[in-house]
């Protein structure tokens, strides 16, 4: 499974895209390679979780677009498409 900014990638998401594009390319050779001992590999990348991270981004971006940090928060999770934080 790739991570959203592995599939579409963004320049402000480069670094996060990078990782979660390598991620995904090593549990496929993984799985590959498992094939033949009969090992199954299984990934799974997580959408967006509201870290301290995110919260500040969110702080940073909300006035720069005229909007409280709760409204910020609230718009995210429908532009990115998901119903939720994790």
């Amino acid at each position: 499974m790739s991570g959203n900014s592995a599939v579409f990638p963004k320049a402000a998401y480069a670094a996060v895209g990078t990782i979660n594009a390598a991620l995904s390319a090593l549990a496929k050779a993984f799985s590959d390679r498992g094939i033949k001992d009969c090992v199954q590999v299984n990934s799974g990348l997580p959408g967006p979780v509201m870290t301290g991270r995110r919260r500040n981004y969110l702080e940073q971006w909300a006035p720069l677009h005229d909007m409280t940090v709760e409204e910020a928060t609230a718009r995210f999770p429908k532009e990115a498409g998901i119903a939720r934080y994790g």
